[in-house]
């Protein structure tokens, strides 16, 4: 791919301005307002990296903000927390460049709502109700079956993600670059201005990271794909919608309990198969219909 001047200035106006720093201090204000000649010496840069499918370790830096998920619930407990983790800004920069390489790859199913632009969660609500009154209006009893992905972007098994990028053919020297950046993930905790000692990062994709939603869709995408294939699940004229998805957030609709097991052993296969965990605390079932007072064991 062509990078040069122009491409990377682009690429610059993109930052969000007003976002705390990384590991280095460098926020995208120092980059925006920077003497023209730095915006030349980053796509030299940024050609020698992707040339040699190299990264700095410095990319790896990052620091984690633990933020409360419920204000309203027991804050001593560590998994009432959500880790946003704050990236060097030029490795930001150097995210959005890799997204431009890949953006015809760079995709996922219909039927995940999330990480993509004009689309949101109402749509997904939109499609869920098309679904069951479908399944009622034909005297059916829609079953449904909502699954949560225990601390999803934390748990992505990286040789996971790796095959399904190879699978889908990806560069190769895309793959190098997250293959040698992922190597050097290094994170510490930061709390009342204070940073731990930093650790490694053996598994997830960051939190925070412009690169990271793409990747967790395609990751999830590979569970729309074998309920879709299987051709379990609800149809609404000849439209498959028997797997919404939402982020993390996944609803099943099918329309029996025998077919929604037969559904739920597809996702017990894929969370051996990807090293995923679902969170029976946060996952439900129910139904709505004729039969509905027929409960799922």
């Amino acid at each position: 791919m062509l990078i040069n001047v122009d491409f990377v200035s682009s690429l610059v106006c993109k930052l969000k301005c007003g976002k705390a720093a990384g590991y280095d201090g460098l926020t995208a204000e120092h980059i925006v307002c920077a003497h023209p000649i730095l915006i030349v010496l980053l796509s030299l840069f940024y050609q020698m990296l992707v040339l040699h499918g190299i990264v700095p370790t410095a990319f790896g830096q990052g620091i984690v903000i633990p933020l409360v998920k419920n204000t309203d619930g027991n804050i001593a407990d560590s998994s009432n927390y959500r880790g946003i983790t704050l990236s060097p800004v030029i490795s930001k920069i150097f995210e959005l460049l890799m997204m431009d390489m890949v953006k015809d790859k760079l995709v996922s199913s219909d039927l995940q709502f999330g990480f993509k632009p004009n689309s949101s969660c109402s749509h997904a609500i939109l499609a869920l109700q098309a679904g069951v009154k479908h399944i009622c209006d034909n005297g059916g009893t829609a079953t449904l079956c909502a699954l949560d992905i225990s601390k999803a972007f934390d748990q992505v098994n990286f040789y996971g993600l790796f095959k399904i990028l190879v699978d889908c053919l990806f560069p190769k020297c895309f793959i190098d670059l997250l293959l040698d950046w992922f190597s050097e993930c290094i994170s510490c905790v930061r709390w009342n201005g204070i940073l731990s000692s930093p650790f490694a990062m053996y598994a997830g994709v960051r939190q925070g990271g412009l690169l990271s939603p793409a990747l967790f869709a395609m990751y999830t995408d590979k569970l729309i794909q074998l309920l879709k294939s299987s051709g379990l699940g609800c149809r609404y004229n000849d439209t498959y919608v028997g797997c919404l998805c939402y982020a993390d957030d996944i609803i099943l609709i099918s329309h029996s309990m025998t077919v929604m097991q037969k559904m739920l052993d597809l996702c017990d296969k894929f969370s051996v198969d990807l090293d995923v965990r679902f969170n029976t605390m946060k996952s439900v079932a129910m139904r709505i219909g004729p039969r509905m007072m027929f409960v799922l064991i």
